[in-house]
């Protein structure tokens, strides 16, 4: 399970975006585009987690629902950070 502790959201909508920190301090990457979420570890661009989501022009998706599809890989904080 990687544990992320810090989490933003850059974009709201299209991509609905995120940037993170995980507790071994390896950056994330989160994005959600076209139906299509995937996370990778940044600057290596190495995938976590890859979903299929939605309808293909969907580019919105909010916390609750990001926790809720890759709860089994990935433990995001309670809340999502407005600024570091």
């Amino acid at each position: 399970m990687i544990k992320v502790n810090k989490i933003l959201n850059t974009c709201s909508a299209c991509p609905s975006q995120w940037e993170g920190t995980t507790e071994d301090n390896q950056n994330i990457y989160v994005r959600y585009r076209w139906g299509h979420l995937s996370i990778c570890f940044r600057p290596s661009g190495d995938e976590i987690f890859d979903l299929d989501y939605g309808d293909t022009f969907d580019g919105f998706m909010d916390y609750p629902t990001l926790k809720k599809l890759t709860a089994e890989i990935i433990e995001f904080p309670e809340h999502e950070y407005e600024t570091y």
